[in-house]
Parts: C-alpha cells; sequence; structure tokens
C-alpha cells in the first residue's frame, strides 16, 4: 500500500484513506508510520521516489525529502533493529531465569 505520494508537484501522504498535504504531518502520523514498517512484510509500505523535479513546492520538496529518507533507512534496517531486540531480549532472559 502506498502512504507517501507525490501528485500536481506536491507531497502528501495517506491518513485513514485520505491524501492530506505533507506540510500537514504531525508526529503521530509519523509514529503510525513507523508502527507500519516495522510490523510489514518488505514490499508493503509504498512511497513515491524523491526527485528534486517532481516537487516544486518549496516546504514540500523539504519535508516529503526527510521523511522519505528516514522512513526508507528504517525500512532497510528494520531486520538489524528486530535481530537487536531478539539478541537483547534473549540475554536478558537467560540472565533472568538462571536466577
Amino acid at each position: 500500500m502506498k502512504y507517501l505520494k507525490i501528485e500536481n508537484n506536491q507531497g502528501f501522504f495517506l491518513k485513514e484513506d485520505n491524501w492530506i498535504a505533507v506540510d500537514q504531518i504531525t508526529k503521530e502520523d509519523l509514529f503510525s508510520f513507523i508502527n507500519i514498517i516495522l510490523d510489514s512484510v518488505e514490499g508493503e509500505f509504498e512511497m513515491d521516489e524523491f526527485s528534486e523535479e517532481t516537487i516544486q513546492h518549496a516546504a514540500h520538496k523539504i519535508i516529503y525529502k526527510n521523511i522519505y529518507n528516514k522512513l526508507l533507512e528504517l525500512e532497510h534496517e528494520k531486520d538489524n533493529l528486530h535481530d537487536k531486540v531478539n539478541q537483547q531480549f534473549s540475554t536478558a532472559f537467560q540472565k533472568y531465569s538462571n536466577d
């Protein structure tokens, strides 16, 4: 499912089946995207690729670029994050189950 899109030279994000201008995004919306990415299967969270030429609105360009890059980075690091959490949980479980 697509959550970020570029249309008519502006950036938009999906919120409750409505496309909202990216300059209206809230921290709750960002947390929602983070949760979706961490809980999703690869390729399930889709975004239009950022390009300097496709977004003409200056504020949208800055906001979309930063959100796109951070969410893309999170998507690429998702497996490493899950592995680290599982390793820490396993270590703590072993430590406290021996007591």
